[in-house]
């Protein structure tokens, strides 16, 4: 996209005889590749989202049993905080990465 107003701008007008077939299904592949990883992306951060909430619900249900559970649960939850950040953080880093590396596999490809 960014190549095709570059050489519109140094030409300063329109091809006279169209574009090319392949010129313009790359460009809607690409938008369409676009729009599929912002969706995708909008998804995967709601998963760990979701999952707090999960442990949340549990903590608040066994609180709700009694408060020696919730506490209990609490201690336990906490004594794997750390492991909790650590997964966190590799999820988010292989949900960069892939996205990283296939958008470096599909633009390396010839159709």
């Amino acid at each position: 996209m960014a190549a095709y107003q570059s050489v519109f701008d140094a030409l300063n007008q329109k091809p006279t005889g169209g574009l090319s077939y392949k010129f313009s299904s790359s460009v809607i592949g690409e938008i369409r590749r676009r729009q599929v990883a912002k969706n995708q992306f909008k998804i995967q951060l709601l998963v760990p989202f979701f999952i707090a909430i999960g442990l949340f619900l549990c903590y608040l249900g066994l609180h709700k049993a009694g408060p020696t559970y919730g506490r209990t649960y609490l201690q336990y939850a906490m004594s794997y905080k750390w492991f909790i950040v650590f997964a966190v953080i590799v999820f988010f880093l292989v949900e960069f990465l892939d996205f990283k590396l296939v958008k470096k596999e599909y633009r390396g490809r010839e159709s």
